[in-house]
């Protein structure tokens, strides 16, 4: 399904979540978010209605497509993308941002304990830009490189 076409979006923005059923107010509610010195932002979206075998099995009503998770502090930024599959895609930097401290590639783990690995650090700006061609295009963008993960 094409990215703007799902009739629900289910938008994590630090500890908030969003339902929001218009694409174009996820896009405002993302830049927003990205205006920040700081933060992480996870979109997902209502992919459909499950057959009534997996509703009683899951106790879900829905599949919930994964599309990306963001986190960034310090002009430090980490970014995945999913699949259909769920499958996890690291994006590669082409080139480290200055501000490397443990600190702050711990603060953009994703949850982990560890701290992130420098060749997952990209810098805010670049980072941003990936998101919004992604949002724009729908695809992951091909001029970077990813790591394919799970």
């Amino acid at each position: 399904m094409n990215i703007r076409e799902h009739p629900r979006y289910f938008l994590k923005v630090g500890d908030e979540d969003h339902s929001i059923e218009c694409f174009d107010d996820v896009i405002a509610k993302i830049e927003s978010a990205l205006a920040g010195s700081s933060g992480s932002i996870h979109l997902c979206a209502d992919d459909g209605f499950r057959p009534k075998w997996q509703q009683f099995v899951f106790g879900a009503k829905i599949y919930i497509r994964s599309y990306f998770m963001i986190e960034w502090a310090n002009n430090t930024c980490a970014l995945i993308f999913h699949d259909h599959s769920d499958s996890e895609y690291r994006a590669l930097s082409p080139s480290e941002p200055e501000d490397l401290s443990v600190h702050t590639r711990t603060k953009i783990s994703f949850g982990e304990p560890e701290a992130l690995d420098r060749k997952y650090c990209m810098t805010k700006e670049m980072s941003a830009k990936v998101v919004r061609e992604f949002l724009e295009l729908g695809v992951r963008p091909k001029w970077l490189e990813y790591e394919f993960v799970k």
